[in-house]
């Protein structure tokens, strides 16, 4: 399933050897830790790690943080410049400073010596512990293990073991698995991104010489399946292919009307009586019969639904790259304030789709540059509810208040000195609102 081929496409940056390791193990340690189980373990696992890793490159954590980077990642321990001294660039005093003293580090020096290792990035040395214990290793005595490609996917599947991921990958919750690992949603763009990368090249194929089950159907044909429980009124989702709690919901109250055993899995003789019940969707499912299916790699995840299909892919990661720019407190301000109304909310759910889920996630340009760039619109345009929205996007992804500062002063040049003087205006209230709302209730990050 994971050949060398393959792994060379969906890691295309990697080196030869950590590549040619995992290809050679793939099989026998994924299949020890029941990754290979289920087609959303697979695939969460493979998308996750790539995101981790940055596709299989990155096997230690780098602590080498400029001043003002400090004070971006753990504003509580680095509130200013003078803060920063003797930390900054000092990958060594900086982990023993921010990792120190917890996680398990209980000795100096811990925190340098159980800093982020391997494909998952573990941290502290209750975690070494935790993992190596799972994966034969004694990584607390040695921890660079860690970063053998001997051992880094017997390590990542440890860790996935520890986390209890398998049962989040059953349920279909990329984010709760996102969550799991990260403690938060960092990054979701990108695992997405890795996600639709991983479904569009590894293959998920039937058994040789096996009755197929669930387990076997293509992501074309789940999705299928979704698309005419939706169309018989049995599901309100996103058509994508994962067939998680609400699909299963979903299925189970079908088959319950229908005079099936209520599983909530997709065996032939329910998919046979989907296709019948969706009336005009019968053709959407005839794939999803149970005739064998050639094993071939399987389709990126279409990021646009049809208007039978209802809620889009391309929304649910709207909301998600939303919620990753704004953070949780301002959506549920918004949601609150703005988004209180069925029309509002029907408004909302449209911007998440066709600007969050559309522009926000083309390749191309990070994010960090994306809120920069509306920063300028915002202000040369005299957009100033949008601005505080985006200054604030652009606090979260990275950029300094003196850098922001900067870039509005430099647009007088060329916009002329009032709608920049609004905008500095705007900016120091949105500062010194987001300074009161973090103060002291922030934690440390990671």
């Amino acid at each position: 399933m994971l050949t060398l081929p393959i792994l060379k496409k969906l890691y295309e940056t990697a080196e030869d050897e950590t590549l040619s390791v995992f290809a050679e193990q793939a099989e026998a340690v994924l299949g020890e830790f029941g990754i290979l189980a289920a087609r959303e373990r697979l695939h969460f696992f493979l998308a996750q790690i790539g995101h981790e890793s940055g596709g299989l490159k990155i096997r230690c954590e780098n602590m080498n943080y400029s001043p003002e980077r400090l004070m971006q990642v753990w504003p509580r321990r680095f509130p200013d410049l003078a803060s920063t001294n003797g930390f900054a660039r000092a990958p060594e005093a900086l982990a023993n400073n921010v990792y120190g003293g917890r996680m398990g580090n209980d000795a100096p020096g811990d925190g340098w010596k159980y800093r982020g290792r391997g494909f998952i990035q573990i941290t502290g040395k209750d975690g070494y512990r935790q993992v190596g214990e799972r994966a034969g290793l004694d990584l607390v005595a040695d921890p660079d293990q860690a970063l053998d490609p001997r051992n880094c996917l017997r390590i990542a599947c440890a860790f996935w073991d520890w986390k209890r991921i398998n049962p989040l990958c059953d349920a279909g919750d990329f984010t709760a698995v996102t969550r799991r690992i990260n403690g938060g949603t960092v990054g979701m763009q990108d695992r997405f991104a890795w996600l639709t990368k991983v479904q569009a090249l590894v293959p998920w194929a039937p058994r040789p010489g096996a009755r197929r089950t669930e387990a076997d159907l293509s992501l074309d044909e789940i999705k299928a399946a979704q698309a005419c429980l939706k169309a018989c009124g049995f599901y309100e989702g996103s058509i994508d292919g994962i067939f998680g709690r609400n699909s299963r919901g979903g299925l189970k109250q079908f088959q319950a009307e229908n005079g099936l055993p209520a599983t909530g899995r997709l065996d032939p003789q329910t998919l046979e009586k989907l296709k019948a019940a969706a009336g005009e969707g019968a053709a959407a499912v005839s794939a999803a019969t149970p005739a064998p299916a050639p094993a071939t790699a399987m389709p990126a995840t279409a990021p646009a639904a049809s208007a039978a299909a209802g809620e889009s892919e391309m929304l649910r990661r709207g909301r998600e790259i939303r919620r990753e720019l704004m953070g949780d407190a301002l959506v549920a301000r918004m949601a609150k304030n703005t988004y209180d109304s069925p029309l509002m909310r029907k408004f909302g759910d449209y911007a998440s789709e066709a600007v969050f889920g559309l522009l926000w996630t083309r390749p191309g340009l990070d994010l960090k540059t994306k809120t920069l760039i509306c920063v300028v619109s915002d202000t040369a345009t005299a957009r100033w509810p949008e601005l505080a929205i985006h200054l604030r996007m652009a606090r979260r992804q990275g950029w300094t208040e003196d850098e922001l500062a900067e870039t509005l002063l430099h647009l007088s040049g060329y916009v002329g000195l009032p709608p920049v003087r609004e905008g500095m205006i705007v900016a120091r209230e949105t500062f010194e609102a987001m300074a009161a709302e973090e103060g002291g209730a922030q934690g440390d990050g990671t």
